[in-house]
């Protein structure tokens, strides 16, 4: 109109806004648009009507920039950053200068590149909080606000899952009412932003990992977090970012080599089935399993390794079965078969397990698979093999190997096994067949069975007494036979050191030490067993193990009921120990080898009188039960492979092998995923062993001398111990032929 023509575009004479259409002038002056004004406030007030000074557009006051250019983005940002704390703050810049990536294009991307931006110059971080788009045009504003404003601070969200719930110390806030408002469109590189901040407070702290900081992660990846969060703080000494950000970074990072589907399960098959093909860098074969280990009760993988199998399976002549758990994040249980190599083990093949409650059995046909493809497809000759006391392990081995294959339960578990049960006192054993033992030998009193199997007129007061203190083993030998001992529960006096010392006496601690004179096995298998040293089976509140028969062991009603007393574990233990290691290989103290069969007998009827003279009515029955009867000895002892010693006697191997694997391999991972743990055991955890197994090679470093195998050094350092002990008056007979003393 007439005040366009006539007025010059000038901040004094015209107003503008920044709204729906970018920055726009009004068509009226400042003059007429303020004589509007004041006639609607005067009419409002004559109708007695209170007039509300907003504005409905939500468009803001942009009359400094009328015939001003955009400033370039990249100056804005010098400029804010050079003008410290800023209360109040309007600005119109052309965005056209960013740096954008391929995906930052869009006008909310940029917007959030510029709160960023912001935030790196003024040191207040603005969250996104809002955005309206205006429907007469493509114009849209992005509202943010200040991350530390009192007025926008949100009550945090509980998960109902109790056990993921994380807490943590509230943040200081302020009042300071923060805004950053940005209007832009995809159509236009002018932009128009203003700030309002109130209170310049203590400025926001960043968890972030930095740019510069993401990049040497990533191309780094090949190193483990700890070696790269050792790097980052010596150019960081202080950061205001964690180690699991760190980790986040690389372990996203390093999914591109084994994630092959989002669903691990369908990933980790993928993942078999590309190393299971010629020509693939890790090689492996996988194992055929029942329903294809897919079953209503299971869920299984299972992979041999065959760079070891064509080295070494027609070597092996040992093997070792165990398990392990807590290793992937959906909780499959982890078994491995180990083969001898010297004295060291080389993983054959792998079995992942998981179970939704499955059929009794069921378990051990998945067991069976992985050993019977060891030992038919690669033609394995194994002599013996070794299991902890897990009864799936057992039968399994025994169903798939040939039957001259010596089963050997393992020593420590065995040791264990007895330790605990002896040490929970108030249950009673399971059912002892007396007929059974007293069919095989005679000289076993049918009437000495435990209390609960005892008639009413057999539970006579002198029938229940029990030893309660420990009391001298004594072997009477003549002419090289062993001769039962003592009558039941004697009274024994001891000349010792010129003191009398009987089953009476307070001389206890005397008397222990005369008993620990009597041999000299390992002390670390004979402490007292305390909670410790119960596994699941042998926990006073647990099911009774496969080792004692029946349907289940009781509590006993009876008041002062005690299974063993304790001064009498200690020994029970030496004699236990002794009747595992003994052996027709071995010779005697008397230089005299006895056959799988005497020892045996001697083993039974050691132990059946040491517990009769002592009144162990309870312990005898699980003795014989779980130990002793025949179905059970075979299974223990070493005695029952009469032409050979195993280099293996507990599965501490396998142990260590699930312990290298966690603590090296899986260190460095957060509960990882079935096909990542996959991929680190045939990607790393293989190449490491198969450096390893190439010292036991003929043709390893030929030209220069080798080092001792580790079995070899373990001999070495035994041999240099042992050398310093003093002899005694025995004369020992060694023969090199056979590697056998007789110091047993």
């Amino acid at each position: 109109g007439k005040c366009a023509r006539e007025l010059e575009i000038t901040p004094e004479n015209w107003q503008a806004i920044f709204g729906a259409n970018g920055l726009e002038i009004l068509k009226t002056c400042r003059t007429c648009l303020e004589k509007k004004q004041k006639q609607k406030a005067n009419a409002a007030a004559a109708a007695g009507n209170e007039r509300k000074n907003e504005r409905a557009d939500n468009s803001v006051n942009a009359s400094a920039f009328i015939g001003q250019s955009a400033v370039p983005a990249e100056d804005f940002f010098v400029a804010l950053h050079n003008a410290g704390d800023v209360h109040n703050l309007t600005a119109y810049i052309d965005v056209s200068g960013l740096a954008l990536e391929e995906d930052e294009e869009s006008p909310k991307e940029i917007a959030n590149i510029i709160a960023e931006r912001v935030y790196e110059c003024l040191g207040y971080r603005f969250h996104f909080h809002t955005k309206r788009a205006f429907g007469s045009s493509d114009m849209t504003r992005y509202e943010y606000n200040c991350a530390q404003s009192s007025s926008q601070q949100r009550k945090s969200i509980k998960v109902e899952d109790v056990s993921k719930q994380r807490d943590k110390g509230e943040m200081t806030v302020y009042p300071c009412d923060g805004w950053l408002t940005i209007w832009g469109s995809a159509d236009t590189s002018e932009w128009f932003v203003r700030i309002r901040h109130n209170d310049c407070h203590q400025k926001y702290v960043s968890v972030e990992v930095p740019p510069n900081v993401k990049a040497y992660i990533l191309e780094n990846v090949d190193l483990r977090t700890s070696q790269l969060w050792k790097q980052i703080l010596v150019k960081h000494p202080k950061p205001t970012f964690t180690r699991k950000s760190v980790y986040n970074i690389w372990a996203k990072a390093q999914q591109d080599r084994w994630k092959r589907h989002e669903d691990e399960l369908k990933s980790a098959r993928i993942l078999l089935e590309e190393f299971s093909k010629q020509g693939s860098k890790y090689e492996v074969e996988p194992i055929p399993l029942p329903d294809g280990g897919k079953s209503a009760g299971f869920q299984a993988f299972a992979f041999a390794i065959p760079t070891f199998l064509r080295k070494w399976a027609g070597k092996i002549r040992e093997i070792g079965l165990d398990s392990t758990f807590n290793t992937t994040k959906a909780g499959y249980e982890c078994f491995v078969i180990l083969g001898e190599v010297f004295g060291s083990g080389v993983p054959l093949g792998f079995l992942f397990l998981k179970s939704h409650n499955p059929d009794p059995g069921e378990k051990e046909n998945y067991l069976r698979s992985i050993a019977r493809h060891l030992v038919r497809t690669w033609g394995m000759e194994v002599m013996q093999c070794l299991s902890d006391k897990d009864i799936s392990e057992i039968n399994a081995l025994l169903a798939e190997l040939p039957d001259d294959v010596k089963y050997q339960l393992c020593f420590w578990h065995a040791i264990r096994a007895v330790k605990g049960r002896l040490a929970v006192v108030g249950r009673q054993p399971a059912y002892y067949n007396a007929d059974e033992a007293f069919s095989e030998y005679d000289w076993i009193d049918r009437d000495f069975v435990p209390i609960n199997q005892m008639t009413p007129t057999q539970r006579e007061s002198a029938n229940l007494e029990v030893a309660q203190d420990a009391l001298p083993t004594i072997r009477v030998v003549f002419n090289n036979q062993p001769v039962p001992s003592a009558p039941a529960r004697p009274r024994i006096v001891i000349n010792l050191n010129g003191h009398n010392v009987g089953n009476n006496t307070d001389s206890q601690a005397a008397l222990e030490e005369f008993v620990d004179s009597l041999n000299d096995d390992d002390e670390e298998y004979l402490d007292d067993a305390g909670a410790e040293d119960l596994d699941l089976s042998d926990r006073p509140d647990a099911a009774p193990s496969w080792l004692e028969p029946g349907d289940k062991t009781t509590f006993s009603v009876v008041a002062g009921y005690i299974f063993c007393p304790s001064p009498h574990r200690r020994q029970l233990l030496r004699l236990f120990i002794r009747h595992f290691c003994e052996h027709p290989l071995l010779p005697d103290r008397r230089g005299t080898s006895r056959t799988a069969k005497q020892i045996r007998d001697d083993a039974v009827r050691d132990m059946y009188l040491f517990c009769f003279q002592r009144g162990l009515r309870e312990v005898w029955g699980y003795m014989w039960s779980a130990w002793y009867c025949p179905a059970k000895w075979k299974l223990w002892a070493r005695s029952t492979s009469k032409d050979f010693i195993g280099r293996w006697r507990t599965t501490m191997t396998v142990e260590n092998f699930w312990r290298n694997l966690k603590h090296r391999t899986l260190h460095e991972f957060v509960h990882p995923r079935l096909d990542q743990v996959f991929y680190l055991i045939i990607s790393d955890l293989i190449p490491t062993f198969s450096a390893k197994m190439q010292i036991f090679e003929r043709d390893f470093r030929v030209g220069r001398s080798n080092s001792l195998t580790p079995w070899q050094k373990c001999f070495k350092a035994d041999w240099k111990k042992l050398s310093c002990r003093p002899l005694g008056s025995q004369q020992y007979k060694i023969n090199l032929s056979s590697w056998t003393c007789t110091c047993g």
